[in-house]
C-alpha cells in the first residue's frame, strides 16, 4: 500500500514538474514568434520603403560603377494628353492625324527615343511614328512629329496618351504606321505635361550587378532576404 501511495505521489509530481515545463516553452515559443514575426514586418517595410520610396543617392547610381550610398529603383515617367475631336459630324475610318509634340524643350534629357509610346484610353499600345525630330544630346528627343492613325465615331471626342521617360533601357518599340488619309475637321489638343513615378528599368538591371553583402550594407539590415530582377 505504501509503494502505491509513493508511486502516486511520483505520478503527481512528475505530471506538475511536466507542466511546468509545457507551459514554459509555450510562452517562450509564443513570445519568440510573436518578436520574430514583429521583426521581420519592420524588416520588411524598412527594405520597402528604400527600394521604392526615392530614386537613390546619389540620383543617377546606375549610371555609374560605384556603390551607391542609398538604393532607390523608382524614376520619373512623364505624360501628354492628347485629346482629339471630330468636328464634321460624320464617321472618320483610320485617318492619320500628326501632332508636333514638344518632348523636352528645355533639354533637360527626359524624353529618350526608345522609350516613346502611344496609349489610346483604355491602355492599349497604339502604332506611331516619328519624324522631323530634334535632339538635345545623344538620343534625348527635343521635338518631334508624332504619326498615328485612329477611327472616330461623328463628333466624338477622344484621348491618347504620350509617354516617355530618360531610361536608355527600354527596347525600342516595333510599332510602325502608313499615312492614310488627311484629317480635316479633326481638332487635335496637346495637353501640359504630367509627371508621375514608376520603376526603373535601368535601375532594376544595375541592381543585379551589386552583390548581396553589399545591398545588405546599403539597407543596414541583418535579415536575411532574398531580392530576384529578372528579364
Amino acid at each position: 500500500m505504501a509503494s502505491q501511495i509513493d508511486f502516486i505521489i511520483a505520478v503527481g509530481i512528475f505530471l506538475i514538474f511536466l507542466g511546468v515545463i509545457i507551459s514554459y516553452l509555450v510562452n517562450f515559443l509564443s513570445n519568440y514568434l510573436s518578436t520574430t514575426g514583429s521583426d521581420l514586418r519592420v524588416s520588411a517595410v524598412n527594405i520597402f520603403n528604400a527600394l521604392f520610396g526615392s530614386k537613390g543617392v546619389p540620383v543617377n547610381w546606375w549610371n555609374g560603377t560605384n556603390v551607391p550610398v542609398k538604393l532607390g529603383i523608382v524614376a520619373d515617367i512623364y505624360r501628354r494628353p492628347i485629346r482629339v475631336q471630330e468636328a464634321s459630324g460624320s464617321l472618320r475610318t483610320n485617318i492619320t492625324i500628326n501632332v508636333t509634340t514638344f518632348f523636352d524643350e528645355t533639354c533637360d534629357n527626359k524624353a529618350w527615343e526608345t522609350s516613346i509610346r502611344l496609349f489610346d484610353f483604355n491602355g492599349t499600345l497604339v502604332n506611331m511614328m516619328l519624324y522631323n525630330q530634334t535632339y538635345c544630346t545623344s538620343s534625348y528627343v527635343k521635338q518631334a512629329n508624332v504619326l498615328f492613325n485612329f477611327t472616330i465615331q461623328s463628333s466624338e471626342t477622344i484621348f491618347f496618351f504620350l509617354y516617355y521617360s530618360p531610361e536608355t533601357s527600354v527596347a525600342l518599340s516595333n510599332s510602325t504606321t502608313d499615312y492614310n488619309t488627311a484629317t480635316p475637321n479633326i481638332v487635335a489638343t496637346l495637353f501640359p505635361e504630367e509627371k508621375l513615378q514608376t520603376i526603373s528599368i535601368d535601375r532594376l538591371k544595375t541592381l543585379r550587378n551589386l552583390t548581396y553583402d553589399q545591398v545588405v550594407q546599403i539597407l543596414g539590415e541583418g535579415t536575411n532576404f532574398n531580392i530576384e530582377v529578372s528579364e
